[in-house]
């Protein structure tokens, strides 16, 4: 195990509660909301943040960020969805203790440029970040509360 694995298993933990607190506000019916226009349904925003896991999980262990993994298309309770991001969470978390701290100096290919593994698991974050409040958006157009801790972590 490397040095940095508890530290980030901590900011992991608290960032993925984000998307678990946003779970546990809404129903499966909301999971088939939309904004309306090209907006897709909330369901599209989690299974894109379980997309996003996955390539970045993968590309903690081949060096090399792609954006090509699709949910599987089964997913359509707010249970499968949890299910999912359970395993999606224990793979990322397998990846991330896999790596020694010489790892961490290593670089990710993305795209036309390098980023460190160190640095790619904050991008990771900010990512998560991006998603939950694009659902922060949703949840205003449904009229519910934005639960405590995106209240506070994102606004």
């Amino acid at each position: 195990m490397n040095n940095r694995y508890a530290g980030i298993k901590s900011l992991y933990a608290r960032s993925q509660s984000l998307r678990d607190e946003l779970l546990a506000g809404i129903s499966d019916a909301d999971l088939e909301f939309t904004p309306g226009g090209k907006n897709p349904m909330l369901l599209e925003l989690f299974r894109g943040l379980g997309e996003i896991q996955g390539a970045y999980t993968r590309s903690f262990r081949e060096l090399r960020l792609r954006f090509d993994l699709s949910a599987p298309s089964d997913l359509e309770t707010i249970a499968d969805l949890t299910n999912w991001f359970s395993s999606l969470d224990a793979e990322m978390l397998a990846a991330l203790e896999g790596l020694s701290d010489a790892d961490f100096e290593k670089t990710v290919a993305r795209g036309s440029h390098n980023i460190p593994v160190g640095t790619m698991f904050y991008t990771f974050r900010e990512a998560i970040l991006i998603v939950c409040a694009k659902i922060n958006v949703y949840f205003h157009a449904m009229g519910k509360a934005i639960p405590t801790q995106n209240q506070s972590w994102i606004g």
